[in-house]
This record gives structure tokens, C-alpha cells and sequence, in this order.
């Protein structure tokens, strides 16, 4: 086949080849790098349990109060209507710790709507909770898996006797506030 000059054009199968080859090597090479040198950031050491059951010591005092007509709650059934176990994740928010609720939890709260993640923070040694599932919380702690367990229980009774259907608006940065149109239409401000 001819050019229009009068000269042959033929590519060479190493001109096509080799930058390929070069390619392919180089983002084996990358991901290799990329996989060696990421590494998971280590957990912070969990403080010691305050006490030896700090769930009975959460339990001692508690009166909830049934959501249902004619049922009557055992606080003993908290320990397994609660369940706290470690989070084996690398997301953003840094969660150490996973929180399981039982069906039952409903005969105590609506965790969802009456702001169980909210009560859970504002527990001592609670650093942030995301309630990622009605009944799945995630929560970054430094406390031992009894504590937070404790801290579960007592936030949940905290919330069993005074509901906090709203929860707690977290405020964004102003810029982002500034630049969102909430409502359909411009702001007097721009």
C-alpha cells in the first residue's frame, strides 16, 4: 500500500508494541508501590473497663418504662438486647466499635426517632456515633467494649424515659451553607 508521496508507510509491530508493554508495566509497578506503601493507620489502644461489670453498674438504677400497654420490662434483658463488638473498617469517620440492637429495643425506644445517636454522644468517652442502620450504630471510642456497652444501655434509657425526637443538627461550613439554595430561589444575600 502506498502514500500519496510515493512512499511506503508501514509500522513496525515494535512501534505499536512497546509503549503498551511500557504502559503495562508502569501501572503494575504503580499499583504494586500503592498497595506496599498504604497501610491501615493503627487503632488506638482501648482504655482498661472502669469497673468489673460496668453494664450492671449502668443497669443498677434503671426504672424504663414499657412503650407498649401491659408489658413489663427486665432491665437484665438489656445485656443482650445490646450487643458491642469491634469494628474491623478503614472508613472515613474512624469507627472502632459496632453497636447490634435486638427487635426487642423496641419495647424500650424507637432508636431511630427518638435520637439514640445523639444520647450515645453526649456519653463520656463517646467520640461520634454514626447510626448507620435502625438497628446498627458504628462509634469511634477510645473506652472498652464494656463501657461503650454501658454507655449504650444508659443512653437508651436516657432516651426511654425522655425521647429527643429531634435530633441535633449538625452545622455544615459556612461556605457550604452560603452556596446551598435550600429553598428554590436566591437569597436576598447575593
Amino acid at each position: 500500500m502506498g502514500h500519496r508521496a510515493g512512499v511506503r508507510a508501514r509500522l513496525s509491530w515494535r512501534l505499536l508494541l512497546v509503549p503498551r508493554v511500557v504502559l503495562a508495566i508502569g501501572v503494575i509497578v504503580w499499583a504494586l508501590l500503592r498497595v506496599s506503601l498504604t497501610r491501615r493507620r493503627p487503632r488506638p489502644p482501648r482504655l482498661p473497663p472502669t469497673s468489673d461489670d460496668p453494664v450492671a453498674d449502668a443497669l443498677a438504677d434503671a426504672r424504663p418504662v414499657s412503650r407498649f400497654a401491659n408489658e413489663e420490662l427486665d432491665v437484665d434483658d438489656l445485656r443482650w438486647i445490646v450487643s458491642v463488638d469491634e469494628w474491623e473498617s478503614d472508613d472515613e469517620n474512624g469507627a472502632n466499635t459496632v453497636v447490634g440492637l435486638d427487635d426487642t429495643v423496641w419495647s424500650y425506644a424507637d432508636v431511630a426517632d427518638d435520637g439514640l445517636a445523639d444520647a450515645l454522644v453526649d456519653q463520656p468517652g463517646i467520640d461520634a456515633v454514626d447510626h448507620t442502620d435502625r438497628e446498627v450504630l458504628l462509634v469511634r471510642s477510645p473506652l472498652s467494649l464494656p463501657d461503650v456497652h454501658a454507655a449504650t444501655i444508659r443512653a437508651l434509657l436516657s432516651i426511654n424515659r425522655a425521647p429527643r425526637p429531634t435530633p441535633r443538627l449538625r452545622s455544615l461550613r459556612p461556605a457550604v451553607m452560603s452556596a446551598a439554595d435550600f429553598e428554590g430561589h436566591r437569597s436576598p444575600s447575593r
